[in-house]
This record gives structure tokens, C-alpha cells and sequence, in this order.
């Protein structure tokens, strides 16, 4: 069963191929895409997905301190207060 992150946000393909690191895989694929349904998902942990589930279709799945700088600095991507509180039992 596909698993849903508790927070994740899309992207445009273009807004994050600027990273300077970002996979040449996922460029090629990129460039062949309709740059308007170019979309991807950072997830809470930083990692990227081409769907919204966090263990499908993975497109970063390890990221790197350069990549945790980029969300930060370039993206503005910040998990809300409400996708980190743990549910109340």
C-alpha cells in the first residue's frame, strides 16, 4: 500500500531543475514533458516524488545538505507547525 507523507508541496519540473545537482535523468524527462504538467512533490523529509506518495515514484530520496539549502533558500519550503504535531490521543 503506497504511503502519504504528512505534508507535501508541488512544484513546477523548472522551478526545481535549478538546482545545480538535480538528477540528469529527471532533466531528460523534463525536457521531453509539457512543461505545464511538469509537476513534482518535496515531501516533509525533503525527499521528491512525480506523484504524492512518498514512496512512489522517488525521485530524490536521500537529500543532501546542498538540497536542504536549495528548499530553504530558493524555494521557501517550510513544513507548517500543524504537519508536524503529533495527533492527540
Amino acid at each position: 500500500m503506497a504511503q502519504m507523507s504528512r505534508y507535501c508541496k508541488a512544484y513546477l519540473g523548472t522551478r526545481l531543475r535549478e538546482f545545480p545537482e538535480w538528477p540528469e535523468t529527471e532533466r531528460a524527462k523534463s525536457a521531453e514533458a509539457d512543461e505545464e504538467l511538469d509537476i513534482y512533490y518535496v515531501h516533509e523529509d525533503l525527499s521528491v516524488t512525480r506523484g504524492v506518495f512518498l514512496d512512489e515514484e522517488v525521485v530524490l530520496g536521500k537529500p543532501t545538505d546542498a538540497w536542504a539549502e536549495f528548499c530553504r533558500s530558493q524555494l521557501n519550503f517550510a513544513v507548517p507547525d500543524y504537519a508536524t504535531e503529533q495527533p492527540s490521543n
